[in-house]
């Protein structure tokens, strides 16, 4: 990921508590002139007790202006106005 947005003249920053876990850091500044933006996305699996959640967990509900739910797949994003 780290020499894609590279090549793409994207700056990227490393950050690990554990070298072999490094989480991937790019920014893309904007003009301010619109609200920004936040992308971020992770690879774990883990299992879903669909009791435990206040909204069905695969549903994408809205409430708020938040998205609650999980998606199916095992790399899921958030994006998120940042205010």
């Amino acid at each position: 990921m780290k020499k894609v947005l590279e090549a793409e003249g994207i700056p990227v920053t490393l950050a690990a508590a554990d070298p072999a876990r490094a989480n991937v850091i790019a920014r893309l500044k904007g003009t301010g002139s619109k609200r920004p933006l936040l992308i971020m996305g992770h690879s774990d699996t883990v299992r879903v007790d669909p009791p435990k959640w206040v909204f069905p967990p695969f549903s994408a509900h809205l409430d708020g202006g938040y998205i609650y739910g999980r998606e199916r797949s095992t790399t899921r994003a958030i994006w998120r106005p940042r205010s």
